[in-house]
């Protein structure tokens, strides 16, 4: 059936799910008498679903841009929407409505590599090749905040009360059998004369409130159920590279303990106890080579035992060796040690 009437007026606001039939391609005028009730529609509200044809029975939608040879195609007999010339979407696209979502799904040029907004999980998961990759990205002055990666600020950062949460959760299994793999690799270049800063830098704060456990960072090194290494093994290792030239001014430390207090009014008499170091050995081994029995409390590596070196020998009937430390005055001192009991 052929409709010849003209479609002229506005059209209502749509509800629910309506369907449109016959043909509306009879004249010219016919088509632009649609056309102009279609645009009033747009510019209404429309809510719940519009149909175009019925399942497996589809039909072509072409809708033309301003520029001769652009338009996008929903083309019906490949299943698919088709962007000819350099047509493009601009402004807001919305995909369903709040708290009734669909899947958005993107393939890259590898098999397999796509980007999908999963609307059951609320959220957005990347698949085999596919990656964020910010390297291209210009950071705008205004973003001290957050200049590639932001998620919430000082004052309003990303909150959820549950127990036991992690914010930010990788977990990565690498099974080559050499190399020296990293799961976060993270570097800062200072490149401007004057500037400083850290590579990583971690608060913890107790926001006045009387927590349980709390640490600043908390490094962990485990071997599962049997592993074990034939090298160096330690739960937090900081170097200080000594570059191949004469350094100046400055101070210079591989490992600083700080213990810092906010004001005049801060005290710590009424703390349990504190101290710059505390060495604990804990766990529940009990047999003959157990830590107590076997571990060092200090183990200097490097250099050699002599005469103005940081360990040099001393001769004195308790103590045959001693190690140099600065004090607080600024001050040479020697810690006394002796190889007998």
């Amino acid at each position: 059936m052929k409709c010849r009437r003209k479609l002229r007026g506005r059209f209502p606001v749509v509800s629910g799910t309506q369907t449109m039939t016959g043909t509306f391609s009879d004249t010219v005028d016919n088509l632009v008498d649609f056309a102009q009730g279609i645009k009033t529609l747009a510019a209404s509200t429309m809510l719940g679903s519009l149909t175009i044809g019925v399942n497996d029975t589809g039909h072509d939608l072409k809708v033309f841009g301003a520029t001769s040879g652009k338009y996008w195609l929903w083309d019906e007999s490949a299943d698919k929407m088709i962007v000819i010339g350099d047509s493009q979407f601009t402004g807001a696209v919305t995909v369903g409505v709040d708290d009734t979502g669909h899947d958005v799904q993107m393939f890259g040029a590898a098999a397999s590599a796509y980007w999908l907004w999963d609307e059951s999980d609320n959220a957005m998961l990347l698949a085999g090749d596919a990656r964020i990759d910010l390297s291209s990205c210009t950071v705008a002055a205004a973003n001290t905040d957050g200049g590639v990666i932001k998620a919430g600020t000082s004052v309003a950062p990303v909150t959820e009360d549950t127990a036991d949460m992690k914010f930010i959760s990788l977990y990565f299994d690498n099974g080559a059998t050499s190399g020296d793999n990293r799961g976060i690799y993270n570097r800062l270049y200072l490149t401007g004369a004057g500037g400083g800063g850290e590579s990583l830098r971690t608060f913890t704060t107790i926001s006045d409130v009387a927590a349980g456990t709390a640490h600043g960072i908390h490094a962990s090194l485990s071997f599962g159920s049997t592993g074990s290494i034939t090298g160096l093994g330690v739960a937090a290792r900081n170097t200080l590279h000594v570059p191949d030239a004469a350094l100046s001014g400055g101070t210079y430390a591989a490992l600083q303990p700080e213990i810092w207090s906010d004001g005049s009014s801060s005290d710590i008499s009424g703390a349990t106890e504190y101290s710059f170091i505390r060495v604990s050995n804990g766990g529940d081994a009990t047999g003959v080579a157990n830590v107590d029995d076997n571990a060092f409390l200090l183990a200097l590596t490097g250099g050699s035992v002599a005469s103005g070196n940081v360990m040099q020998a001393k001769s004195s009937a308790a103590v045959t060796h001693v190690l140099r430390m600065k004090g607080p005055d600024g001050n040479t001192y020697y810690i006394m040690v002796s190889d007998a009991v």
